[in-house]
C-alpha cells in the first residue's frame, strides 16, 4: 500500500514538473525516488522505509514510552514501523521547502499512527511571520 502511495505522488510530482529527473534508489529498509534538475523543483525525494519485527534499544524505548504512556515499550521489546515521507526543494528560492511523513508503528499488541507537514521558508517576510 505505501509503495502505490509513494508511485502515485511521484506520477503527480512528475506531472507538475516533466523536466525532473528521477533515480531509484533501494536501501535495506525501503526505498527512495530522488528528484533532481526539475523547472520546478531543483531536488526532493519520495521515501518508504519499512521496518519488521525489529528490537528496541533502551534509548529508542525510552522516547517512545515517554511520549506514548504506553506501558510494556522497553528495552527488547519487538517493534515494527513503516513510513511514508517526502522533501521537496523548489527552484525558486520564494517557494517554501516542503516536508511531510506518515507512520505506523506497532509494539507488541500497540499500534499507533503519526506525522507531520511543514513548510521552511528560504526568505523570512516580517509580516508573515507576526
Amino acid at each position: 500500500a505505501l509503495g502505490a502511495r509513494q508511485e502515485a505522488m511521484a506520477v503527480r510530482l512528475s506531472a507538475a514538473d516533466p523536466a525532473a529527473r528521477w533515480e531509484r534508489d533501494e536501501h535495506a529498509r525501503g526505498v527512495a525516488l530522488v528528484l533532481e534538475d526539475g523547472e520546478v523543483w531543483e531536488k526532493g525525494c519520495v521515501s518508504i522505509t519499512l521496518i519488521e519485527d525489529s528490537v528496541l534499544t533502551k534509548e529508542r524505548a525510552e522516547a517512545i514510552s515517554g511520549r506514548t504512556g504506553i506501558a510494556g515499550v522497553v528495552e527488547g521489546a519487538r517493534y515494527s514501523a513503516a513510513a511514508l515521507s517526502f522533501v521537496l526543494h523548489a527552484r525558486s528560492p520564494l517557494v517554501p521547502t516542503l516536508r511531510g511523513d506518515v507512520r505506523w508503528f506497532r509494539v507488541g499488541a500497540h499500534e499507533w499512527y503519526g506525522g507531520g507537514l511543514d513548510l521552511t521558508p528560504s526568505y523570512l517576510d516580517e509580516d508573515d511571520a507576526s
